[in-house]
């Protein structure tokens, strides 16, 4: 923009991590694809299977892949977490006979572990460390999966390719008018634009705590 240049801008991450849209394309495609694998025998074969999934400072694709995919626990960079929390409710599910007990974690959720200074290991890593607590404290055999491989590869929902298809038409619409430095967005019911500047420079994306803790809640 700076150079004269005509910039729209279109929110397109997996991660939903645009402050400025409620919506990204994408996101409703990887929530898809791995609540589905998340719904595969294959993956929960084991007594605790921890899913690692993208979101290195936005836990919104954890937390959906979480609730669509019955996890009973989730790990996100916004909340803070105790490998004792994770042990009390794996232990808490197997009184209440839960067999297969499903954890998604983002990869920043290691970053936001409590109690000490951060850890400097992504996604997986923090998933083995969990595993091997589990195994010591709880006697469980368990498995971590890290499958963010999978999010941006599959074929599009219909949501996001409306989605894709609305914002697109704006951006055109928004340079054919002679319009530049801006960002289209999803308001929740319809498209819109905002100043790309002030929305780059907007605070984190708020996630709702509420689902937070209504996974840690499901019975």
């Amino acid at each position: 923009c700076e150079y004269g240049v005509p910039v729209v801008a279109i929110p397109a991450t997996c991660e939903n991590d645009i402050p400025a849209s409620l919506r990204s394309i994408g996101f409703d495609t990887a929530v898809n694809t791995l609540s589905d694998l998340a719904h595969h025998g294959h993956l929960m074969q084991k007594d605790v299977t921890i899913i690692s999934v993208r979101g290195r400072s936005c836990g919104q694709l954890a937390l959906h892949t979480a609730l669509a995919g019955r996890a009973k626990m989730v790990l996100i960079p916004e909340a803070q977490w105790t490998i004792e929390e994770v042990i009390c409710r794996v232990q808490q599910l197997r009184q209440a006979g839960q067999s297969n007990p499903l954890l998604v974690m983002a990869r920043g959720a290691a970053h936001s572990r409590a109690q000490g200074a951060a850890l400097a290991i992504d996604g997986q890593d923090a998933g083995l460390l969990i595993l091997s607590q589990l195994a010591e404290h709880v006697g469980v055999d368990a498995t971590a999966f890290s499958i963010s491989h999978v999010e941006t590869g599959s074929a599009p929902t219909a949501q996001d390719r409306e989605l894709a298809f609305l914002m697109g038409n704006r951006a055109v619409e928004l340079l054919a008018n002679g319009c530049m430095n801006r960002l289209v967005v999803w308001n929740g019911t319809a498209v819109a634009d905002r100043d790309l500047h002030e929305a780059v420079n907007m605070s984190a994306v708020d996630v709702d705590m509420n689902l937070y803790r209504m996974v840690w809640e499901r019975a």
